[in-house]
């Protein structure tokens, strides 16, 4: 008898594909981010930070 088991990470991915988790490419597609491309650097990452924050909740 086989006893394959899935790889760890992997886990994710198997989930999304079972229709049991969103894909991740759909959770970052719904957070928008309103943002200047003159902005500074350090505001840019500022809000990035705060979006994969969103990203983490969800």
């Amino acid at each position: 008898m086989n006893s394959y088991r899935e790889p760890l990470y992997l886990s994710r991915y198997l989930e999304a594909m079972r229709d049991r988790l969103p894909s991740r490419f759909l959770i970052t597609k719904s957070i928008g981010v309103d943002f200047d491309r003159d902005s500074p650097i350090r505001e840019l990452w500022e809000m990035h930070n705060e979006a994969m924050k969103v990203f983490r909740e969800r």
